[in-house]
């Protein structure tokens, strides 16, 4: 807060400088001016002029000290000028400067926008893969369900089955059990 009185006051002090050299330049050419004229009149009164070449003298030095002020004038404005255009050319690069900025801050904000929304995306095909490995894992579970079954079916038609002790049971493998059984299923 220090810093910003201090800033401000130099400012104030700067301003004032400048605009007392702006009074002082004023009120010089307008003394010289003045000046100028008394010393015409003092010079006019004491002496008479004896002749025209006197008078064109004096009219020519005049032309030449009110040229001297126009110059001098025109200088300044030049000066003045030159100042408001650094002025403005300063403000028109902080616009372009702040217009740079907001254009980056633009692009950043897309750029995140456009990170949370390949996050998301990102989000939601985990998620989708999720769900397929638990449908996939859904599906393995029904068809070891349905193999169990099947499994269960058989068992419950073997043990359906009737069963003859046989001579001749040795002699045929495919439908005979491990104790010499012979396996008869029941036709329905």
């Amino acid at each position: 807060m220090r810093r910003l009185w201090i800033v401000c006051l130099v400012l104030l002090i700067g301003l004032g400088v400048y605009c007392d050299e702006v009074r002082r330049e004023r009120i010089e050419s307008s003394e010289e001016l003045s000046l100028v004229l008394a010393e015409a009149t003092q010079r006019g009164k004491q002496r008479q002029p004896s002749n025209n070449n006197n008078q064109r003298q004096k009219q020519q030095q005049q032309q030449q000290r009110q040229r001297q002020q126009q110059d001098q004038q025109r200088k300044r404005q030049q000066q003045e000028n030159q100042r408001r255009k650094q002025q403005e050319e300063q403000r028109r690069r902080q616009q372009q400067e702040n217009q740079r900025r907001k254009q980056m801050e633009e692009q950043r904000r897309r750029q995140q926008q456009e990170n949370q929304r390949r996050k998301q995306m990102e989000e939601q095909r985990r998620r989708q893969q999720q769900e397929n490995q638990r449908r996939k894992q859904m599906e393995e579970q029904r068809r070891r369900q349905q193999q169990e079954q099947q499994r269960r079916k058989q068992m419950e038609e073997q043990r359906r089955s009737c069963l003859l002790y046989t001579s001749d049971a040795a002699d045929d493998l495919l439908c005979v059990d491990l104790g010499g059984r012979r396996i008869i299923k029941k036709k329905k």
